[in-house]
């Protein structure tokens, strides 16, 4: 969890997919910047699906018929939430309760 909060999510913004970039963008740079900002967005889209599953896991650990698993998860949902509000942590807390 720590890799995603301390150093992979942005703390100022949501993750975006590939589509949700803005192309304009890219016609003023150079091909070398170019490169390198679509395989940034590249990444990006990969991260927001690992995070993604990485947040279906904490949901199904939150439902687990053991306490501590569900203590474990939650926390670290609340830990994500707090710092890095992604759409799917919110959801999913909601639905719990």
């Amino acid at each position: 969890m720590e890799l995603f909060t301390d150093h992979l999510l942005p703390p100022d913004r949501k993750l975006q997919l590939l589509v949700q970039q803005s192309v304009s963008a890219i016609d003023k740079l150079t091909p070398d910047k170019r490169n390198r900002l679509l395989v940034l967005w590249f990444f990006e889209e990969k991260l927001k699906a690992s995070y993604s599953s990485f947040i279906t896991a904490l949901n199904e650990a939150a439902h687990d018929t053991v306490d501590a698993n569900k203590e474990k998860a939650l926390l670290a949902m609340y830990k994500l939430l707090k710092g890095h509000p992604e759409q799917e942590a919110v959801s999913i807390i909601v639905d719990l309760f």
